[in-house]
């Protein structure tokens, strides 16, 4: 497991306080703008060049190069300390799939000293478990 001291702290080992739920939309979208912000931020003072390709949507938020090391990096951010939160099934296919993929967690991303943890894909799938919070319903009979 890789932290990155990014925001200018550590991991926090308590686990007291909230961890991502389903916010207002408002609140979400900071919360969002703040990780990316932490994540981009850290990675550029580890010397890689940072590129969003959110607008992509190939299940990744940014690309990372570093010399010939790549990052496909997905940042989850959290206004709390808890490491729970949303991912699409497209994200953990990528997960799954992709050699380059790199989870960055921010939590408490809204506060004064956000903490960032980086886990590689493997890392990442062997510390969460998946629980689905919704389907997609498709009528019997129709086109998927």
């Amino acid at each position: 497991m890789r932290y990155l001291p990014s925001c200018g702290v550590t991991r926090a080992s308590d686990g007291i306080g909230t961890g991502a739920g389903f916010g207002n939309p408002e609140q979400n979208r900071h919360v969002e703008q703040a990780a990316m912000a932490c994540a981009s931020a850290a990675y550029r003072r580890e010397g890689w060049s940072v590129e969003s390709v959110e607008q992509e949507q190939c299940s990744f938020d940014l690309r990372c190069t570093r010399g010939s090391e790549l990052a496909h990096v997905e940042v989850k951010g959290v206004a709390g300390r808890e490491r729970r939160f949303v991912i699409t099934a497209g994200e953990l296919r990528r997960a799954q799939q992709d050699e380059h993929f790199v989870l960055a967690l921010v939590t408490s991303a809204l506060s004064e000293q956000p903490i960032l943890e980086c886990l590689a894909a493997c890392e990442f799938l062997a510390q969460f478990s998946f629980e689905p919070v919704q389907y997609w319903a498709v009528a019997l009979g129709s086109a998927r």
